[in-house]
């Protein structure tokens, strides 16, 4: 089968469109056809592209609705998954910390209370599933749904915190 170039470069705009401006409402990540006539398409990526944009995806569940803000904050702070198993909650208190303190054409983000708490939950999240040697993944989620989720993580992480006193 020869390969359809205008189609592959048609699947990589679709790709770096999600990327750019992922879904930012409470419909779920995948939507199906809206009719049965019409074809569902799949982009085919790698792993890391996905976990790309499932992070951006993620971002702007939890309030970092700017494609800049989306896009520069994990470039800066955390590329995957796996790094943000390895931070606590120091960290996002100084990431919040160090990007507010930039002038604006530098990057400046206020992340004020609710999204630092939700970085913070997103972090325990993340490391929930490395505790149930599972990857984290937002299939089946849209805002709604993954808030609930981060809540769930945050409490987990108060009781562990508990226990450990």
């Amino acid at each position: 089968m020869d390969a359809n170039p205008a189609q592959d470069n048609q699947v990589d705009n679709a790709a770096q469109n999600i990327i750019d401006n992922p879904i930012i409402d409470d419909n779920t990540a995948k939507s199906p056809p809206e009719n049965d006539n019409e074809e569902e398409i799949e982009v085919i990526s790698t792993p890391e592209d996905r976990e790309h944009i499932e992070i951006s995806q993620v971002l702007s569940w939890i309030g970092f609705e700017d494609a800049g803000q989306r896009k520069n904050l994990p470039l800066e702070a955390f590329e995957d998954y796996n790094d943000l198993t390895h931070l606590v909650e120091k960290d996002i208190y100084s990431l919040a910390n160090g990007f507010s303190s930039r002038i604006d054409k530098n990057g400046k983000i206020i992340f004020g209370l609710r999204r630092t708490k939700r970085l913070i939950s997103l972090v325990h999240w993340v490391q929930n599933f490395g505790r149930i040697s599972s990857v984290p993944t937002t299939v089946d989620h849209n805002t709604k749904s993954f808030l609930v989720v981060l809540s769930l993580a945050t409490e987990r992480a108060a009781v562990r915190k508990l226990m450990a006193d």
